[in-house]
């Protein structure tokens, strides 16, 4: 009879022992946070994953009020609605020297490549602070999409983190993409023939 009370009271220490020790093995991690104003659980993970998502995500607009979104992972960009496999972003501010003489060579490049380039400037002007500059480079009627969003500059500032570039890089600068993986960047003007050559090359591989 000793046995058998000792037997069983082995069982029920081993059991309750396998038990404290499982719930120990839970981390805060595992635990999840109820979103306010719903019943939808989500975890401190995905909460994460969320605000990095939203601080990589720019919306461009030109004066038209058409819209572009782009996502940028590390030194590559997500270009959802861009069909064209090579991207050229150009960011400028009217009062770069050689500006005026760069916007006539992209708009010819993009004339040359519509159905394999797509021009996408990024104007870094603030509260319209040269309007004879924006004046003269509406003027230049350019055919390729000019962003004037306020996101611009939160666009160029996470460019610079993400290629370890100075905050004191100034514009122009221009990034070549093909397929949304990152080429080459140039800083100040660049020279048309150096794009164009680079162009055909990289069309080759496409």
């Amino acid at each position: 009879m000793k046995e058998n009370q000792a037997f069983f009271l082995a069982i029920f220490i081993f059991i309750s022992v396998s038990l404290f020790f499982s719930g120990c093995n839970k981390t805060d991690n595992d635990k999840k946070i109820p979103l306010e104003n719903t019943t939808e659980v989500v975890s401190v993970q995905d909460i994460n994953k969320v605000k990095i998502q939203k601080e990589n995500i720019f919306e461009l607009s030109d004066l038209e009020q058409n819209t572009l979104q782009l996502t940028m992972t590390k030194k590559d960009i997500i270009f959802s609605q861009i069909t064209q496999p090579i991207v050229i972003i150009h960011f400028f501010h009217t009062e770069d020297s050689p500006i005026f003489s760069e916007i006539p060579y992209l708009i010819d490049l993009q004339n040359a490549y519509k159905k394999d380039v797509f021009v996408l400037g990024v104007l870094m002007q603030e509260n319209n602070s040269s309007k004879q500059g924006l004046l003269k480079l509406n003027n230049l009627k350019a055919n390729y999409f000019i962003s004037y969003s306020k996101s611009n500059r939160l666009l160029f500032n996470n460019v610079l983190k993400n290629f370890y570039l100075p905050p004191s890089t100034s514009t122009p600068m221009t990034l070549l993409y093909k397929n949304g993986t990152f080429m080459n960047h140039y800083e100040g003007a660049v020279p048309i023939e150096m794009l164009k050559h680079t162009i055909k090359q990289l069309l080759k591989k496409v």
